[in-house]
């Protein structure tokens, strides 16, 4: 999900529990991303950089475990303002 936000793709992950990716879609959207949920799939969008993002989460959060890699380099191309 966070691979099609940072090259602008366009992805269907199906036969998924969109619940169970609450954290990483709620970080995906602060980043301008569109997500949506379909049922038991989550569609990510990444057509939009330009936005304010947190330098650091009010607290831990499954993303910030061992797999923040990928949301770094997210991170590191949003042209915005911090917040």
């Amino acid at each position: 999900m966070v691979a099609a936000a940072v090259t602008r793709g366009n992805v269907l992950v199906r036969d998924c529990l969109p619940e169970h990716l609450d954290a990483v879609i709620g970080k995906l959207r602060a980043a301008g991303v569109e997500v949506t949920v379909e049922g038991e799939a989550v569609r990510v969008v990444g057509t939009k950089r330009d936005s304010a993002l947190p330098t650091s989460p009010p607290g831990p959060t499954p993303v910030s475990h061992g797999h923040a890699g990928p949301v770094m380099v997210l991170m590191a191309q949003a042209h915005g303002r911090r917040c």
